[in-house]
């Protein structure tokens, strides 16, 4: 199945919908620091993502509810299922008396957030547009659930591995990020994979496009011509899938060099801890790339 098909389906490994987030911006506002503690919270997430950085945050224990695909950690799978791509269950959630629900700021849907607050259940707006802001997300987190120590580690360990992959070229590779080969998906520079190509010493080759997510033609492919095309893959992908992406991409730079690569989808598509993991092997590729002659 497609990358495309599986970001649907799951609402989820691609960044929880986030992916597909339009360009403007009809997020509700994130909710300021409560004068209550939640240092006892019950707490809801709402996001694989969302759910691997309460995990990150030291908080795992305190999750009682998550969205579908909720598979990292594997402690997270254990935990009960309460939202899916088509919305959260309220029935189910309000049964679980969270403290706590953490919305997906692109992901989650405005009438869901509305009807929670409307019942008073207290909900927090987490987003994640930039590489960056996986820091301060998991330190609010660790506010909210009080876990501050453990969050403030880890935030700190992967703010250092985010500095370091600061590249400077005086030409930068020409990337193409690829988020669905069936159909063809890419993004601008203001989508999270666009801030790691270009931190990684990448020239997003549609970076100047007007909307997040874009659905190039051939021709303009042909037209941008990427040195290297970078995709999401899992191992339950075939050698058939490798070859229709070759089919795909014929007459580019990058498949006449043999630079279309990989990365761990659920790496690459979620927006979470493990999206340096991803930073980091994109980084490797546009270097290896670099040195094309």
């Amino acid at each position: 199945m497609c990358v495309f098909m599986r970001l649907i389906a799951v609402g989820c490994a691609a960044g929880v919908l986030s992916v597909f987030a339009a360009s403007g911006d009809s997020r509700p506002p994130a909710t300021g620091s409560a004068p209550h503690s939640t240092a006892n919270a019950r707490i809801v997430s709402l996001a694989p993502s969302l759910t691997e950085l309460v995990f990150a945050a030291g908080a795992g224990a305190k999750l009682i509810g998550v969205s579908a695909y909720s598979d990292y950690p594997e402690a997270a799978r254990q935990v009960p299922v309460v939202a899916d791509f088509a919305g959260v269950n309220l029935e189910a959630l309000i049964a679980l008396k969270p403290d706590l629900v953490l919305a997906w700021g692109s992901g989650t849907r405005p009438q869901d957030i509305e009807r929670m607050r409307g019942l008073r259940i207290r909900v927090e707006v987490v987003s994640v547009e930039r590489l960056q802001d996986l820091v301060p997300a998991i330190l609010r987190i660790g506010e909210l659930a009080g876990t501050q120590a453990q969050a403030a580690a880890t935030a700190d360990a992967l703010s250092k591995r985010i500095s370091a992959l600061a590249r400077s070229r005086a030409t930068p590779v020409p990337t193409l990020m690829v988020i669905s080969t069936t159909p063809l998906m890419t993004v601008n520079r203001m989508h999270f994979l666009g801030d790691v190509v270009e931190r990684c010493g990448g020239r997003n080759v549609f970076a100047d496009a007007p909307t997040l997510v874009l659905q190039p033609s051939r021709e303009a492919l042909i037209e941008r011509n990427p040195a290297l095309i970078i995709h999401g893959a899992s191992a339950r992908q075939s050698a058939d899938d490798d070859i229709r992406r070759r089919q795909a991409f014929a007459g580019t730079l990058a498949a006449r060099n043999a630079e279309i690569r990989a990365v761990n989808s659920d790496w690459l598509m979620r927006p979470g801890p493990r999206l340096v993991d991803a930073a980091e092997a994109v980084c490797r590729l546009i270097d290896a790339a670099a040195a094309h002659p």
